[in-house]
């Protein structure tokens, strides 16, 4: 074969494997983005979302469901609840935030508590804990977002 026609093959074939690439490239993205809008869809029953919380939000319910949240809901969702947890990061999809007061504002108790009660891959069930002990959960999800948005607010204050 000819030294020129030899050049060509493999020109072409670099091109071929690039065009490839990014070809592959724009899938995967696809892939990505429609994973991450199903993500985003957690459809909770109507039944559900209507349930009201029989747990007042109160100091004292705060206190208690706090070490609850560390233990259970914090390696993945932060301390903080800014999806930050050490385990986070290993997650196929990125953990709810939950100082997203839009978010959690945009949830009933009753979607929250079905949320924390059923799970869903990655996060896992809740039902191990009592009704009451995932309703001071929802209590304490509200307070997250609620005590983010109010540090938000201050930190643009302060001009």
């Amino acid at each position: 074969m000819n030294t020129r026609i030899v050049e060509q093959l493999i020109r072409l074939s670099f091109i071929i494997v690039a065009l490839a690439s990014i070809a592959l490239g724009f899938s995967q993205k696809s892939t990505i983005a429609a994973s991450a809008e199903n993500a985003q869809q957690w459809v909770v029953p109507a039944q559900a979302q209507k349930l009201k919380n029989p747990v007042p939000i109160t100091g004292e319910v705060l206190t208690a469901a706090g070490p609850l949240y560390v233990e259970n809901c914090a390696r993945c969702h932060g301390e903080n609840g800014g999806a930050t947890g050490p385990e986070a990061k290993w997650l196929p999809e990125e953990p709810a935030n939950l100082t997203d007061a839009k978010l959690i504002k945009g949830s009933s108790d009753g979607e929250l508590f079905w949320k924390i009660t059923s799970g869903r891959d990655p996060m896992p069930s809740f039902r191990q804990l009592s009704d009451t002990q995932r309703w001071q959960l929802v209590d304490y999800v509200r307070y997250l977002a609620n005590r983010a948005q109010y540090v938000y607010l201050g930190a643009h204050s302060k001009r």
